[in-house]
């Protein structure tokens, strides 16, 4: 019998959702483990592989320092350690260059406490030996002289000159300060005597007094028999002219090696005899072979490095062994390394950066067995284009390191 109400039976409404992600999940669990297995091989792997480059590095490496006792190598993959005990007159930078010259070496660091010549040097990723370093202002050994211009407050080093003449002296260039400027005359006053300096110097707040103190001890070594320049710029220093004997060449050569702490900053151009006569045999220009090798080492492909950094590409190592190779065969020639940039970025900055090229293709040829004293290095930055920096293909030409033979 009807009650005049309808009994409604309410069946639950079945949900698709829940056999979706299920599906999902069932189907997602075969990745996980293949991709947890597939890690757990790689890592498996990578231990005992990783662990036989580093014993083969160190194993070399040992091999490479055999003559030097007491220094360890280690290598955590292909990043090298160098610890112990630094013999006493060890070369540092030497030390650091024999690995780095290893194939497979990405970088070596010389960690020996803070004892005598202790330091470190790096290198950047390559395959070919030696062909990178990290961008440092220099690699020399630091058992030589600290640098004294060395300039810590980023103001510009000072760039001043000294030209001895007839018994006199003239300086030139900018100093920081009148008391600079009056310590240089003193100091050349001292040697040369009262009435026979010319102070042309200049007063600039902004330069640096790195160095002067030093450039003043300098002036003293020429000798008022001398007819000589000491040109001091950008922590470089050039030598030139004729001084009265061997003695007071080496003075001065020792002095401005004290003055930049670094021999490779410094040119020496000079020779030895009585003003006017030429002086005698000597570093101050080119012989005949000198000549030949200048025409061959002007013939050398472009050196090239990898965009903003010290790098040599493959193509710029070629060219530097092919410069090792006319060196070797000119034993007796010396050379200025020069650096060069295209006028893109900070000046100041293509300046550090054709500075440290110089460097890097000096140690790199003091690494195929060109002796240190046969080399110095300088950089001009943007300051001596070949050509015009109003295209591409003319800043890549400007962008170049060249060989003076002195």
């Amino acid at each position: 019998m009807s009650t005049g109400t309808t009994d409604r039976i309410t069946t639950p409404t079945p949900t698709t959702t829940h056999y979706f992600w299920e599906r999902r999940r069932a189907g997602a669990l075969p990745w996980v483990l293949g991709a947890a297995g597939l890690l757990g091989l790689a890592v498996a792997h990578d231990v005992p592989l990783r662990h036989t480059i580093e014993q083969h590095l160190e194993s070399r490496a040992s091999t490479a320092l055999a003559d030097v006792p007491g220094v360890k190598v280690d290598f955590t993959g292909r990043d090298g350690r160098l610890t112990g005990t630094l013999p006493a007159g060890a070369n540092v930078a030497d030390l650091v260059a024999r690995v780095e010259a290893l194939d497979g070496v990405r970088v070596v660091i010389a960690d020996f406490g803070g004892g005598t010549g202790a330091g470190t040097a790096s290198a950047s990723p390559s395959a070919e030996p030696s062909t990178s370093s990290s961008p440092s202002v220099s690699s020399e050994p630091s058992a030589e002289p600290s640098p004294s211009v060395a300039n810590t407050s980023g103001a510009p080093l000072p760039s001043v000159t000294a030209i001895s003449k007839a018994g006199t002296i003239t300086l030139t260039g900018r100093v920081p300060s009148q008391e600079a400027k009056d310590a240089l005359v003193a100091a050349a006053t001292a040697t040369f005597g009262p009435g026979k300096v010319v102070d042309r110097l200049t007063i600039a707040d902004e330069v640096s007094p790195a160095g002067l103190t030093e450039f003043g001890a300098l002036i003293g070594t020429l000798g008022k028999g001398s007819a000589a320049t000491a040109a001091l710029d950008a922590g470089t220093l050039v030598l030139s002219g004729t001084v009265p004997d061997a003695a007071a060449k080496s003075a001065a050569e020792a002095a401005a090696t004290k003055l930049t702490g670094d021999a490779g900053k410094v040119t020496s151009q000079l020779t030895t005899g009585a003003p006017g006569t030429g002086g005698t045999a000597g570093t101050g220009g080119a012989t005949t072979g000198g000549v030949a090798a200048q025409r061959k080492l002007n013939t050398l492909p472009q050196i090239t490095f990898e965009t903003g950094s010290t790098d040599l590409t493959p193509a710029g190592l070629r060219a530097v062994r092919q410069a090792a190779a006319i060196l070797k065969a000119n034993p007796t020639v010396k050379v200025r390394i020069q650096g060069h940039t295209d006028d893109v970025g900070d000046a100041r900055e293509n300046l550090t950066l054709s500075t440290a090229r110089a460097e890097r293709v000096r140690a790199v040829l003091h690494q195929l067995g060109i002796a240190h004293e046969r080399m110095s290095y300088i950089g001009y930055g943007e300051s001596r284009p070949k050509l015009a920096n109003t295209s591409a293909a003319n800043r890549a030409v400007n962008r170049r390191v060249e060989f003076h033979v002195l």
